[in-house]
């Protein structure tokens, strides 16, 4: 099946850059490359593309507006390429699937070549069937129900945060993660996660965002991350704040707002880490009645976080990653009602 692409941007070297990268790509096709929304509304309706590729920083239209009139109107794939944290949010929050970080407005250089990849992948991703998801990215969600899984992580969590998702089933809970990152830096680390682990769906988190199975949410860089709302209406809440602990995204954070909302019902996996950021707020996790793990010294790249909450009492088990992921997938079935 090959993904049938139009693609649209101001920027007449970055028309030129993204459709010949995509051109080459096997399994893609290029219908039409657009330099204003006007031409890119009929390429749309004429073509019937499944993806539309857009820099939504569009002068006179806004992309964000194009992006969620295009998907109000019809079922298609789109993917962002943003140059800020700002204009990635604006994307997502308008109903695009994907947002990948440009490096630099020529796109050109290492780091745009990378980037180039990362959207080719995200166009190919609309070929993947099995693992349930609309091949457009408007699938039906499942309610969140009752509990979630927050994560906190630092130094390694990369690498941990994708080992433990990797192995987890469709379906679950939704899952709140923090990681120690800059700003900028969180949406291409979402966007990774999401063309890696094909059975979940993996965003940066923005505030008001409705939690649902089968989710994964990414503190954004610089921004606190927590959960709000009642039981079967979960919301996200993501704002600029004073660093806690430490850092923004904060871990603790993260972790009381959970404990504050649901109580003992979910679970917390605090990962490996430099400092204590987390360890205060699994403990409030504990206390409150949920499941609360972190992870063991031999698996950590930094014993930090970890380490501070076991010895505080905050986790009730250290664990490998293996082990986590164990753990994470019986919470499932706790849950499954």
């Amino acid at each position: 099946m090959t993904a049938r692409v139009v693609v649209l941007a101001a920027s007449m070297v970055a028309r030129e850059v993204l459709s010949r990268a995509l051109s080459r790509t096997p399994g893609v096709k290029v219908l039409a490359t657009c330099g204003d929304a006007v031409a890119a509304k009929k390429a749309i309706e004429s073509q019937d593309p499944g993806v539309l590729v857009v820099d939504p920083e569009l002068g006179p239209l806004d992309g964000a507006v194009f992006i969620r009139r295009v998907r109000a109107a019809r079922d298609i794939r789109v993917i962002a390429i943003a140059s800020s944290a700002a204009v990635g949010r604006a994307a997502l929050e308008a109903g695009a699937a994907r947002v990948v970080m440009k490096p630099n407005a020529h796109l050109v250089g290492e780091q745009a070549e990378r980037m180039l990849a990362e959207v080719a992948m995200a166009v190919l991703a609309t070929n993947r069937g099995a693992s349930g998801r609309s091949l457009l990215g408007n699938e039906r969600l499942q309610p969140a129900g009752r509990t979630v899984l927050a994560i906190g992580a630092s130094t390694g969590g990369t690498d941990a945060i994708r080992s433990v998702l990797r192995q987890l089933p469709g379906g679950l809970p939704p899952i709140v993660v923090v990681q120690h990152m800059p700003a900028g830096f969180t949406a291409s680390f979402a966007s990774r996660l999401d063309e890696d682990l094909p059975l979940l769906r993996v965003r940066e988190g923005y505030d008001g965002a409705r939690l649902h199975r089968g989710e994964v949410w990414i503190a954004p860089g610089g921004m606190h991350m927590g959960v709000d709302g009642k039981p079967g209406a979960l919301e996200l809440r993501v704002q600029a704040g004073a660093k806690v602990s430490g850092h923004a995204p904060s871990v603790d954070v993260l972790f009381a707002s959970v404990a504050r909302t649901l109580g003992g019902e979910s679970i917390g996996l605090l990962l490996t880490g430099m400092g204590r950021d987390g360890a205060a707020g699994l403990l409030r996790l504990k206390q409150a009645g949920s499941a609360t793990y972190a992870q063991d010294e031999a698996s950590s790249v930094v014993w930090g976080m970890p380490r501070a909450a076991w010895e505080m009492g905050a986790a009730r088990e250290l664990v490998d990653l293996d082990r986590a992921a164990k753990v994470l997938r019986r919470f499932r079935m706790r849950t499954a009602a």
